[in-house]
């Protein structure tokens, strides 16, 4: 995994947890460069939206202001299920993947 990503199941509408995992990664608005890199790169090929700004300037209601992150997901895909399986364990304590 490069990069501070996590891998994690999403919720459908329904409530109920995708049968497959992604992969998403949340930096600073200066890490954008090497964000970008790491998309163009290596998780390109699973991602349909690119680099995603915080606040979202793209949203009226966040019209002028300023981008403090930027954040990008893949699509949910056996490889990232396989790959969650080996590097997160269930925490009874917690109550999440750790």
């Amino acid at each position: 995994m490069l990069g501070d990503g996590s891998i994690g199941f999403t919720k459908g509408r329904d409530g109920k947890s995708a049968t497959n995992a992604r992969y998403s990664m949340t930096m600073m608005a200066s890490s954008k460069p090497y964000m970008q890199f790491v998309l163009d790169r290596v998780y390109g090929v699973f991602s349909r939206t690119g680099l995603i700004p915080y606040p979202n300037t793209n949203l009226s209601q966040d019209a002028g202001k300023e981008v403090t992150q930027y954040y990008f997901a893949t699509l949910s895909s056996p490889l990232f299920t396989s790959l969650q399986a080996l590097w997160y364990r269930w925490s009874v304590v917690t109550g999440k993947y750790v």
